[in-house]
């Protein structure tokens, strides 16, 4: 089959794809199947579940998270931040101007 997508919409053989919805399928060789020809299959577990380690170290991160959550900031110090920045003298300055440079 050709597909081509134009203008957001689906075009197949020249048809859009609301033409072939109105289309009903050829069912004729679904009802002429013989089941005795399947084979049984066992079926495998996909998602098992998770081992008690993973349950645990899930806990523990959810107790975490909810000792953050529940943290009353209520009960923090107000303080406040002095920031200390140490200026050079003007003898340091021209110190620097006439030490030798390497």
């Amino acid at each position: 089959m050709c597909y081509f997508i134009f203008r957001r919409r689906l075009f197949i053989q020249g048809k859009t794809k609301s033409k072939m919805a109105e289309a009903k399928p050829d069912l004729s060789e679904v009802a002429k199947f013989d089941t005795a020809k399947l084979k049984t299959v066992e079926t495998a577990e996909k998602n098992p579940l998770p081992s008690q380690d993973d349950v645990k170290q899930e806990k523990l991160e959810n107790d975490k998270l909810s000792g953050v959550k529940e943290f009353n900031r209520n009960s923090l110090k107000k303080t406040e931040t002095v920031e200390k920045n140490v200026l050079p003298t003007k003898e340091v300055i021209d110190e620097e101007k006439t030490a030798p440079s390497s």
